[in-house]
């Protein structure tokens, strides 16, 4: 039912357990380098999400035509609709996936993003098959026609 606090399930007409915000949307991710970048050109940039409370769940789909030049530090998803929340759960790890052009070392060094307290998602890599290492995702990750796709939630 809808009351004056949202809507509410099963009967609950507690203000505090009502949803009282619903949004979908569409946004423009783009990618940056944490030690500056330039040239970065893009083939296609994507981002949809649906806003419901103070969860963002999102889908983001960047493909590179030059991944630009930087002195080499983490690779960086920005452009999010909402600013992450820093007093809920921080560092939440996102889905990502190297649809295309992505560099690993080997098979078993997997890719992953997180949020860091800003409205972006910095990249790392994790070394499952070897020293069970954490790595920065860098510029020599990518290659120019690097295709990625970042899907997730987090809390605002």
């Amino acid at each position: 039912r809808v009351t004056a606090g949202g809507i509410t399930f099963n009967g609950d007409s507690a203000a505090a357990n009502g949803i009282d915000d619903y949004e979908e949307g569409t946004f423009t991710p783009t990618m940056s380098y944490h030690a500056g970048s330039s040239s970065i050109a893009y083939s296609l940039q994507q981002g949809q999400y649906t806003k419901i409370g103070n969860t963002v769940f999102f889908h983001l789909r960047i493909n590179l035509s030059n991944k630009g030049s930087s002195s080499g530090n983490h690779v960086i998803f920005e452009g999010l609709p909402y600013t992450p929340s820093t007093s809920t759960i921080s560092n939440s790890m996102m889905k990502f996936d190297a649809v295309q052009g992505v560099v690993m070392n080997d098979d078993g060094t997997m890719p992953f993003c997180q949020v860091q307290g800003t409205a972006k998602f910095y990249l790392y890599t994790f070394d499952y098959g070897g020293a069970g290492d954490y790595a920065e995702f860098t510029i020599s990750n990518l290659t120019n026609t690097s295709q990625m796709s970042v899907s997730g939630h987090y809390y605002v």
